[in-house]
């Protein structure tokens, strides 16, 4: 599957592995595994245009990583895993703050990370990241909706 494809099709998993097996070099054998583990291992420098292209495309956000406000915000919104467990997808981190965040924590991390990744993180949202509320909330506030215009919340689709 070719990294254009995977764009094309928003095949969120097969992306990312790809894009990390770009960026390291080589060619894991269990790509869920080999995900969960990479981390901050990402070498920025071995990351071709199409990828950074495709990182931007999904929200992927691996400079983030080793952010101090991330982390203390990963410490107390996503506290069945450690920072460094939750660091490993920075967009559920943001996407979990937008939805529980309280009022200085919300403003902080728009002041911090500012609205295209606001924005980025809401369009390519998982089912189950927010509710009604916040979901509808963040599509009048980042621009994305007009008034009675919110697109249809993330839903599983059993086939």
């Amino acid at each position: 599957m070719t990294l254009q494809r995977c764009a094309k099709n928003r095949y969120r998993s097969d992306a990312k592995r790809l894009i990390f097996q770009s960026a390291q070099g080589r060619h894991p054998t269990n790509p869920a595994s080999e995900l969960r583990n990479l981390g901050s291992k990402i070498d920025p420098a071995r990351i071709g245009a199409a990828e950074r292209q495709l990182i931007a495309e999904l929200g992927i956000s691996w400079r983030m990583r080793d952010d101090a406000l991330l982390r203390q915000l990963a410490a107390k919104y996503i506290w069945w895993e450690t920072p460094d467990e939750a660091l490993e997808r920075p967009e559920r981190v943001i996407a979990q703050v937008m939805n529980i965040g309280d009022y200085e924590d919300v403003q902080a991390l728009a002041e911090h990370v500012g609205d295209d990744v606001l924005r980025d993180v809401l369009t390519h949202a998982e089912v189950g990241w927010f509710n009604e509320r916040s979901w509808h909330y963040w599509h009048y506030r980042l621009g994305l909706a007009e008034l009675e215009q919110v697109p249809p919340m993330p839903s599983r689709q059993v086939e």
